[in-house]
C-alpha cells in the first residue's frame, strides 16, 4: 500500500503506518499551507504564523523563500525530542501543537502519539487501544 499522510496520529489506529513508505508526518509548510482571505499565508491552518501576504508578492515567492517555510522543511531543525525520536522524518509531530502550547513551532508535539505510547515496536502485539488506556488517555 502506498499513500501519502499528514496524520502522525493514524498511528494510534494502524501502528504498522509509520514504517509505509509515503508517510511522512506534519506537512505544515511542505506539501500543506493555508491562504486566509485577506491574503495572508499561513504553513497550515493550524499553525498561525504569518508568512508573507498573496497581495503583494506571490505565492510562489512567498512559498520558495519564507524562511519559516523553509526551516519547517527541514526536520533536522526541529528541537526536544522530535530530534531524536527515530521517526522523526516519517512524522515530526504536529507543528500547530507544539506552537500552539510553547510559542515555538519547532519544539517537541506535546500530543506526541510516540511519547504516549513509550518505546514504539511496529510488530509490537499490542494495539493501539492498548497503548491509549495504558497511559491513561481516553479512546475517542
Amino acid at each position: 500500500m502506498r499513500f501519502a499522510s499528514h496524520l502522525a496520529q493514524m498511528v494510534l489506529v494502524d501502528p504498522g503506518l509509520v514504517t509505509q513508505e509515503g508517510f511522512r508526518g506534519c506537512q505544515a509548510g511542505v506539501a500543506q499551507g493555508y491562504i486566509i482571505p485577506e491574503g495572508w499565508v499561513t504553513p497550515c491552518v493550524m499553525l498561525p504564523i504569518s508568512v508573507g501576504n498573496v497581495h503583494t508578492q506571490p505565492f510562489s515567492v512567498i512559498w520558495d523563500t519564507s524562511e519559516v517555510v523553509q526551516t519547517l522543511r527541514d526536520r533536522s531543525q526541529l528541537r526536544g525530542r522530535c530530534i531524536s525520536c527515530p521517526f522523526l522524518y516519517h512524522c515530526g509531530g504536529c507543528r500547530g501543537v507544539a506552537f500552539s502550547y510553547t510559542g515555538d513551532y519547532l519544539a517537541d508535539d506535546p500530543h506526541c502519539w510516540h511519547a504516549l505510547s513509550g518505546p514504539y515496536h511496529p510488530n509490537s502485539d499490542k494495539d493501539s487501544m492498548a497503548i491509549l488506556r495504558q497511559t491513561g488517555e481516553e479512546e475517542v
